[in-house]
């Protein structure tokens, strides 16, 4: 269930209406160059769980957004692409039925302007996901 959401994110940003059009990845590594940008790059984040019954457990799945772009205002450039993106992830019904509860955690700013002006906006966000023990791929 964990990758059919993670899945489901990267496919709905890049089908989505955003700034970053066809720019958006899927846990990339590699630097970003300036032609590449607006971009945004999605990461599995550390998750947890808890058991509830014999019948199901809950783990809540972390996720990142990293959205980044170039030039003097930046960092209104990756608040609108975050924004963009936060509303496509909401939207997403694929997304309700999988998880419950997709919320936004924390976002962090970062000005990566070494030669030239660029910077990223990391959004954290946390959805839940009900299954059976042991099968984390059936929901419950």
């Amino acid at each position: 269930m964990f990758e059919l959401i993670m899945a489901r994110v990267h496919a709905v940003l890049l089908a989505g209406s955003t700034a970053a059009g066809t720019h958006v990845f899927r846990g990339r590594d590699d630097a970003f160059g300036d032609d590449e940008l607006d971009a945004i790059n999605v990461r599995r984040a550390d998750s947890g769980g808890d058991v509830l019954t014999s019948n199901g457990e809950r783990h809540q799945l972390a996720f990142t957004l990293t959205c980044m772009a170039a030039g003097d205002d930046w960092e209104t450039a990756v608040d609108a692409l975050h924004m963009q993106a936060h509303a496509l992830l909401l939207a997403d019904a694929v997304i309700a039925a999988k998880g419950k509860g997709l919320r936004l955690l924390s976002t962090d700013l970062q000005n990566d302007s070494a030669d030239r002006v660029r910077g990223r906006l990391t959004a954290r966000y946390q959805i839940q996901i009900l299954v059976r023990p042991g099968d984390f791929s059936v929901a419950t």
